[in-house]
């Protein structure tokens, strides 16, 4: 048997897109702890990430989205 697919609420998804475009986006408080949790993003090292403060996209999550096939 598969695993069952997890329903994901779209604006997670929104915001994980958006990040994979522009590192420091916002993110709500709900969104930062299910990207966190599961590895999608990081805190941004500020001496070494160009935009001030925020979260980055990880490989995790760029895998994710290849694997959704997310787009918006």
């Amino acid at each position: 048997m598969s695993e069952p697919q997890e329903q994901v609420d779209r604006r997670f998804m929104d915001q994980l897109l958006a990040l994979s475009k522009r590192a420091g986006s916002p993110v709500d408080h709900d969104v930062y702890e299910w990207l966190m949790s599961r590895g999608f993003a990081r805190a941004q090292n500020l001496p070494t990430d160009p935009s001030l403060g925020g979260l980055v996209i990880t490989q995790a999550g760029i895998d994710w989205l290849k694997i959704t096939k997310y787009t918006g």
